[in-house]
């Protein structure tokens, strides 16, 4: 993205299109729809009259130089001139908007896409070796050049003039300029719609095809200025001439683009441009002058690496039609469209808030509010309903055949039929709305009303009503001055709400969700499109993703409904990981003795690189990359689970650490485990998993575990404070899985069990990720990576590190409990809604991921140094996707000791639990312990041996 100033000039045809304009660029600006910092001007052609794209180039160029100030305005940052398509004379549908903001089929996002949205975004994107010069293009297309021009940036830091063609049929290019290419990518000729024998003559015909000139043209800051030159500023200038109407429109692919083509003599060139006066054939030749020697050269746009918006022109109703009709879209529109059509024709419906047609084919719908009566339109033809001032509509009637350019008396046609044959068939005289030289852009035709009304008549052949004959009538001409733009924006709002709300795509899922927000303003409709979306595919991420997004568009007005919202969204999130993993429908069978108990033991871990990424739905969609080391403390693991046969229908659970038991004696308590701060909640859950507890409430405990083969004694010890952040709740549940598994004969893989852990922390509702439970049951440090997928299944490479510098690492190691306990779940509850409501943390997670895999070969090399920068990243990443994860009082345990700290970071989630400082030296680090241990910050605050466990899981039968 360009880092000095952008100006984006957008030319319009008239002073009311440019208040049109004006109204829809300022929208987009307040919605964050343009860069920042980027300036933007409408500038409309002078006095109400047609000056040509050449001129209206000339007039953009000096709003970008009284914009800039100073001598050479355009070497300072690039600028884009976008020239509006005039009258849309061959598209009336769009005459309010003109084509430059016709909505596009790109996509069901709201607020919509245009042809300016598409060419804007475009050219920004052109990579340019110096942020200078002018981008020219034409706003009734939309242009892709962007992957095409990478390997030609140098020739783009040239001076001169740069155009963009693209091989196209030669059906295709007499419908546009041509390039006719010299020797390597010089222009030769240039010509305007020519013939296949003229285009045959030229050299351009390449086989069957030519290079078609797409509208964007690049001058450089040199050629910028000679154009300004050429058309000068005096009495008898071309400016002067042009913007007075003296002269013939000056058009830039007529008039300058030949004035560029190398080796022609001025007095041809003159020749070539028919000048009706002295006057401007002096004005011409001047510009002629000006231009010639200027490099002229043309960079070859691939379509098919561009893909299908390389060029894009609808500048018909037909090829409007045809292009909505080719992306598979049949509306652009709200959602309350009913359209009744011949099965397998094609139409279009575009910003409309309310439609009931029934169509022949090939017609085009635009610009209707709600409450419009019911209406027919034959084949080929169309309506749009046009805001003017004082509130009223015209309301629009037209043929696809019609190209309001061409006069009644040349052939020029009304709704398909000649102008004299249509008077005839409705009973009016000619005289009554049209001169013989007059087009359909001229003709009186329309009335104005406080609500749009179709004249089906004019379409159908039938008698003009006599209040038609009455009413005070205008043309189109006529009604282009009279549009009221405040309403247009207000109505084109409206109809992205309406989308927004009901519609089927899936904005609210897409990285334009703050410019949605921001346009919409209205929280309570972005939440009821966010509940729609969700109840679409009620078990799917993009569901989490909308409900989350609608309690963060609500929590200021609505904060419980946000809540609901949030929890709901959580709960989707706990079905997506829990979908792989079965319950037992039937009761295993319990393959221990009486008097033998089966023991399982895990050491806890210390996650050094890339966590978060493996809690869902992250992980799902991105993948996850996790750097961990398992750790003993106290030289021993400190995660255990002990089960027993027991004679008793019943199961006991009992916590060492807490000094806590609880027998169960019924189904319904032993599957009420949703509960994270419920101590039972972890056993409950992993019973369930194994199946040793039944499926659901209806089957009877006492008949299940008949079958199972009596009940059970389930103890489990952490010798680790709650809260401590070193995953001792996953290893936990880990471990207590591989025990039930090992009480029933089952010994699954490694793999199996991971996903069955995931799924009891979604059962308990901590939320957790993956990497707790493989970094405890997998012994030393590794590399713990997942692809993209509903089913995770994280693969462990062990990283290789040498006993030498694994003793050095622990050396410089610090490990303290703060005393403060905290539960992961909160925050990691917080840091999955910033990623499902903030597109910008999809990046973060992404470096983080990189710098996990970084860190693994600064372990591998023994590199201290980067291993603690790593380390200090990490930390970084946690506190800036949540600033709960660290506070005062963790700072001020660690704050004294910062100096003498390579780094330091809080495992796990954070908020608390313990904390980890690599200090600069081991004699420091001797002495950091000793001062923690001499004057704890707290009273429960204690320093912890710890060693790296090079065994993980270990399961034995005693």
């Amino acid at each position: 993205m360009p880092t000095e100033p952008i100006d984006i000039v957008v030319t319009a045809a008239r002073r009311s299109q440019a208040r049109v304009y004006d109204a829809l660029i300022r929208e987009r600006a307040r919605i964050g729809r343009l860069p920042l910092g980027t300036r933007w001007h409408v500038v409309a052609d002078p006095g109400g009259r047609r000056v040509g794209s050449g001129t209206a180039t000339v007039l953009a160029l000096d709003a970008i130089a009284k914009a800039r100030g100073g001598r050479d305005p355009f070497r300072r940052g690039r600028a884009i001139v976008i020239h509006s398509g005039g009258d849309s004379r061959r598209l009336p549908a769009f005459a309010a908007l003109g084509k430059t903001f016709a909505p596009l089929p790109v996509d069901d996002a709201s607020p919509p896409c245009t042809v300016f949205d598409l060419l804007v975004a475009e050219l920004l994107r052109v990579p340019l070796a110096r942020e200078e010069g002018v981008l020219v293009t034409s706003g009734d297309a939309s242009v892709a050049v962007c992957r095409s021009i990478e390997a030609q940036v140098g020739a783009l830091a040239a001076d001169g003039v740069i155009g963009f063609g693209i091989e196209g049929s030669l059906d295709e290019a007499s419908r546009h300029g041509v390039y006719v290419r010299g020797a390597g990518d010089r222009v030769r000729a240039f010509l305007q719609k020519p013939s296949i024998d003229t285009m045959k003559k030229a050299g351009a015909v390449i086989g069957r095809r030519a290079l078609v000139d797409i509208g964007l043209v690049r001058f450089s800051p040199d050629a910028a200025n000679a154009l300004r030159a050429g058309f000068g500023t005096g009495p008898r200038s071309l400016r002067a001439l042009a913007t007075n109407g003296k002269t013939a429109p000056i058009d830039l692919y007529r008039h300058v683009l030949e004035a560029l083509v190398p080796g022609v003599p001025t007095p041809r060139y003159v020749d070539a441009m028919a000048p009706s006066s002295d006057a401007e054939r002096r004005a011409i030749s001047t510009l002629h002058r000006a231009l010639r020697g200027h490099a002229f050269r043309v960079v070859v746009v691939d379509r098919q690496r561009e893909g299908p918006m390389a060029f894009v022109h609808a500048g018909t109703t037909s090829q409007y039609v045809d292009l909505v009709a080719a992306s598979g879209a049949s509306t652009l529109a709200a959602s309350d469209i009913v359209v009744r059509a011949p099965r397998g024709t094609r139409h279009a419906v575009v910003s409309s808030c309310g439609v009931r047609a029934t169509c022949g084919g090939a017609n085009l719908i635009v610009g209707f509010p709600g409450g419009v009566p019911p209406f027919r339109l034959p084949r080929a033809t169309g309506a749009v309903a046009i805001p003017v001032r004082g509130g009223r509509f015209a309301t629009v009637v037209f043929h696809a055949g019609d190209d309001g350019k061409t006069t009644f008396s040349s052939g020029g046609t009304l709704f398909g039929r000649s102008f004299a044959s249509w008077c005839d068939d409705v009973g009016i005289e000619p005289a009554l709305v049209a001169a013989p030289d007059d087009t359909t852009w001229d003709a009186r035709l329309w009335t104005l009303e406080r609500r749009p009304t179709v004249p089906t008549w004019m379409l159908d052949r039938g008698a003009a009503p006599a209040a038609w004959r009455r009413a005070r009538r205008c043309s189109l001409r006529e009604i282009v001055d009279l549009i009221d733009a405040p309403r247009i924006v207000a109505h084109d709002r409206a109809v992205a709400i309406d989308r927004l709300v009901h519609g089927d795509g899936d904005a609210l899922a897409g990285d334009r969700w703050n410019e949605l927000r921001e346009f919409v303003k209205d929280p309570r409709a972005v939440r009821a499109a966010c509940v729609a979306r969700a109840a679409r595919e009620p078990n799917s991420l993009d569901a989490a993703r909308a409900l989350a997004r609608g309690a963060a568009a609500t929590r200021n007005v609505s904060p419980r409904a946000a809540e609901r919202d949030l929890a709901a969204a959580f709960d989707v999130i706990g079905r997506v990981v829990t979908t792989n993993v079965e319950m037992s429908r039937t009761p295993p069978t319990i393959a221990i003795p009486h008097d033998v108990a089966v023991w399982a033991s895990a050491p806890a871990r210390i996650d050094l690189a890339g966590g978060w990424s493996d809690t869902p739905p992250v992980c799902n969609e991105l993948g996850g990359a996790v750097v961990n080391v398992a750790i003993e403390l106290d030289g021993r693991p400190p995660v255990h689970a002990i089960a027993k046969r027991s004679e008793k229908p019943e199961i006991s659970v009992h916590s060492v650490d807490l000094g806590l038991s609880a027998t169960f004696r019924s189904t319904a308590a032993l599957l009420a485990h949703d509960d994270p701060r419920d101590w039972t909640a972890l056993a409950k859950a992993a019973l369930r998993l194994a199946g040793i507890a039944p499926p659901s409430a209806e089957v009877r405990l006492g008949a299940w575990l008949e079958r199972v083969g009596g009940g059970l004694s389930l103890s489990l010890f952490a010798a680790v404070p709650k809260g401590s952040g070193l995953g001792t709740s996953s290893i936990l549940g880990a471990v207590t899985l591989a025990c039930l598994d090992r009480v029933c004969g089952r010994t699954p893989a490694l793999p199996t069990l991971i996903r069955r852990t995931s799924a009891l922390e979604q059962l308990i509702a901590t939320r957790g990720g993956w990497q707790d439970q493989v970094g405890g049951i997998v012994g030393g440090f590794k590399l713990v990576h997942s692809a993209p997928g509903h089913e995770q299944s994280p693969r462990a490479d062990a990283i290789a590190v040498s006993p030498a510098f694994t003793q050095d690492l622990l050396a410089h190691s610090v490990l303290c409990f703060t005393g403060l306990r905290r539960m992961a779940r909160d925050i990691l509850e917080r840091v999955v809604e910033r990623y499902l409501v903030e597109p910008s943390v999809r990046g973060r997670v992404a470096t983080m991921k990189g710098e996990a895999h970084a860190l693994a070969d600064a372990l591998r090399n023994a590199e201290l140094a980067k291993v603690a920068d790593g380390i200090s990243r990490y930390w970084r990443h946690k506190v800036a996707l949540d600033p709960q994860a660290s506070n005062r009082m963790i700072e001020g345990i660690v704050g004294p000791f910062e100096r003498d700290l390579l780094a330091w970071t809080l495992p796990g989630a954070g908020g608390g639990g313990f904390v980890l400082m690599i200090a600069k030296s081991p004699r420091i680090a001797a002495r950091i312990r000793a001062e923690l241990e001499r004057r704890p910050p707290n009273e429960r605050a204690r320093i912890v041996p710890f060693a790296c466990a090079e065994r993980g899981l270990s399961v034995s039968v005693l």
